[in-house]
């Protein structure tokens, strides 16, 4: 992301190459996807149930963010998003699978945040530990 931000601060915009059917491709895209994934974690809170309950604000926020090293239509508005929503998805899920269930018996384990992600607020990772070791949560994983 170094790359990115100094493109940003210099003003510099890639283009994102797109085949045929309207996937981006090419390194660019990757690039891009990256930031995507790297704004999904650091800008949406974990604490929200589903990508529905991510407010308008914070979605156009990742949409202008992106739009900032990148050149993209407005027509690429919704990929960027879907995008983003998949790789916070996968982020919370990594988060249950990787720092909570091998630790669900050991709540000293669980008390604050994974150190590899320190922009997680403690009062947010507190909520999401409750709710990720909840009956409901685990009942909903078995059925």
């Amino acid at each position: 992301m170094p790359r990115i931000s100094k493109r940003k601060s210099l003003r510099q915009k890639r283009t994102v190459l797109f085949n045929r059917k309207g996937t981006p491709c090419g390194k660019v895209a990757n690039e891009m996807q990256s930031y995507i994934g790297v704004l999904a974690r650091r800008k949406i809170p974990i604490i929200r149930p589903t990508w529905k309950q991510v407010t308008q604000e914070e979605k156009d926020k990742i949409w202008l963010r992106v739009q900032g090293p990148f050149v993209l239509g407005p027509e690429n508005k919704k990929m960027v998003l879907t995008s983003a929503a998949s790789k916070w998805r996968e982020f919370k899920s990594r988060l249950t699978t990787n720092y909570i269930v091998p630790f669900k018996d050991n709540s000293d384990m669980l008390q604050f945040p994974p150190d590899d992600y320190g922009f997680i607020r403690p009062d947010h990772w507190t909520e999401f530990v409750a709710k990720r070791t909840s009956k409901t949560f685990y009942c909903m994983l078995y059925i």
